[in-house]
């Protein structure tokens, strides 16, 4: 899923990590290794990205520049491409224009649709002339300008991505396809399916030019059209499979789909899991951090004005990893719910205080109510031995004279 989110997967981890916060969170700073190779990354998409954008805008640029230069229709055509549109329920006004540069018949803009056709055109027969402007008037009607201005969109933003490619290119010949099918539905007696796509086939062969990748167009190279035809065949000649044959292709479909992710999912976290089990060596190792001696306190120990606070917005970041971002007030300590632990077993747990220079005390809360705990400032780091198999917390207590923000996680 990273593959396509990525550049909002990233924004998203400066956003919670850099931006919120004023600084790394714990758990990229256990793998800073993620948010360096993302900073990378990011950059490249965004020089890619620019370029994309660019390169758009010298499209729309030249599409207004063909608009400009090229000449208006003939009456007749005119009242026919009025006739077209009264018929197919098109309410927006079409402009229709002649231009020499041009090929094969476009349609451009949704809002204030244009359609240039061919200079050529103006000598063809009248039948000619309105197959292209019915099928170019369709694509209005199923506004299939707008579905391929968010396709490309996507384009721009996942340029990096083949995938997006072939979805663009199917999306537009689907689009072609369901205007051939509709052209015939419309045609009524003015032409006939051999008319149509004769029309196709003869233009096919000439050297095809387009605008831009904003358009739509009637003629494809004749591959494309062969193509064209033969679904257009198949749809006459075919008889219903059944709704309950699609709905089983669409079930089996969905569970494929569903394993697919799910194995993704679990190779993903298997990933990161041995990322951070790598890196988490290079954190003991630090001389800045060191382990602390732990203090004991009974369960009746507790100092007189001290609330008690049971945090519930834990976040998960692997199975047995559990984020903490809790702000811990002042004469407060801030718990974890309980979760299961064997003797012999180890809670980790490592944390950054801010400000750095308060101190907290970290600790457990053992199955009997006893509770073990280290202090210090900063970053805090220990693992505490499990001496008793049952429900265990982590609780952390704010010793300053200020509310502390404590960022870290602990494992369970």
């Amino acid at each position: 899923m990273g593959f396509f989110l990525f550049p909002v997967v990233y924004i998203f981890l400066i956003w919670s990590t850099v931006i919120k916060r004023g600084q790394y969170s714990e758990a990229f700073s256990v793998t800073p290794v993620i948010l360096k190779v993302s900073f990378i990354l990011f950059w490249i998409w965004a020089a890619g990205f620019a370029v994309q954008v660019i390169l758009y805008i010298l499209q729309r640029i030249l599409m207004e520049q063909c608009r400009r230069k090229a000449v208006p229709v003939t009456e007749e055509i005119s009242d026919m491409s009025d006739d077209i549109r009264e018929r197919l329920g098109v309410r927006k006004k079409v402009q229709i224009f002649l231009d020499k540069r041009i090929d094969s018949p476009v349609v451009f803009r949704e809002f204030r649709p244009v359609i240039l056709l061919p200079e050529k055109f103006k000598d063809y027969p009248t039948k000619y002339i309105k197959i292209s402007l019915l099928h170019e008037m369709l694509h209005l009607k199923y506004h299939d300008l707008l579905t391929k201005q968010a396709i490309q969109w996507l384009e721009r933003i996942h340029w990096w991505n083949p995938c997006i490619y072939l979805l663009a290119k199917d999306i537009n010949i689907w689009a072609e396809i369901h205007c051939d099918e509709a052209a015939d539905d419309y045609s009524g007696d003015e032409f006939s399916c051999y008319d149509y796509f004769n029309l196709l086939y003869e233009n096919a062969a000439e050297k095809k030019v387009r605008l831009s990748k904003v358009d739509m167009g009637l003629f494809e190279r004749k591959k494309e059209v062969k193509a064209r035809m033969r679904r257009f065949r198949w749809k006459k000649e075919r008889k219903s499979c059944g709704v309950g044959l699609g709905l089983v292709s669409a079930l089996i479909f969905t569970a494929l789909s569903a394993g697919t992710a799910y194995a993704a999912g679990e190779g993903l976290l298997q990933a990161y899991g041995k990322l951070v089990e790598n890196t988490e060596v290079f954190l003991e190792e630090d001389p800045q951090i060191r382990e602390l001696e732990e203090e004991i306190f009974m369960p009746d120990e507790i100092e007189p004005g001290v609330k008690i606070v049971e945090m519930i917005d834990e976040t998960s970041m692997l199975r047995d990893t559990v984020v903490l971002e809790w702000r811990v007030a002042v004469d407060t300590w801030n718990m974890t719910g309980q979760f299961s632990k064997k003797a012999g077993e180890e809670i980790r747990v490592s944390v950054n205080i801010s400000p750095d220079d308060k101190e907290a005390r970290v600790g457990i809360i053992e199955p009997d109510g006893v509770r073990r705990a280290v202090s210090g400032s900063g970053m805090v780091s220990h693992a505490f031995k499990v001496n008793k198999s049952g429900m265990h917390r982590v609780y952390i207590q704010n010793m300053s004279n200020v509310p502390a923000e404590v960022v870290g996680y602990y494992t369970k």
